[in-house]
């Protein structure tokens, strides 16, 4: 059985009333910091710990952070609908089954609702596939 540990800082309060051997002692502990809520003494160092520990200090100016589940796991669908069109396109397929592909993907197919889950607005396949076919030259 294999067991998960959810990132976790244990945070001590009242930094400015403790004396230094147990602000020495809370300092040896993992995971630990010892902060003043009254001075915000350390609550910088209490932010920047918790952006290190959910790795959203590693992000970079337009970056994009997804923080509602069900958007998540839409945006997982539609990937791999679009994925299974970028398949059949690689493989060669003539556009009629291209046009096929892209219709199970589109989100107002009910395998692939994803976008419009996200969104909130209906995008027919017939949308789509006419505004893909007006801008791109398939086929000729």
């Amino acid at each position: 059985m294999t067991y998960t540990c959810t990132p976790f800082i244990a945070i001590g309060n009242k930094k400015d009333k403790a004396d230094d051997p147990l602000i020495k002692q809370f300092n040896m502990l993992p995971n630990t910091l010892l902060l003043s809520a009254t001075t915000n003494e350390s609550i910088d160092e209490l932010k920047g710990t918790i952006l290190h520990k959910i790795h959203l200090d590693e992000l970079k100016k337009g970056d994009v952070i997804v923080t509602n589940i069900r958007h998540y796991e839409n945006l997982l669908r539609a990937k791999t609908a679009l994925m299974d069109v970028q398949g059949s396109i690689d493989s060669g397929i003539t556009n009629d089954f291209l046009a096929m592909e892209l219709k199970h993907a589109c989100p107002a197919v009910p395998y692939s609702r994803a976008l419009s889950k996200i969104t909130g607005e209906e995008i027919t396949a017939e949308e789509l596939l006419e505004n893909i076919f007006s801008k791109f030259c398939i086929g000729k």
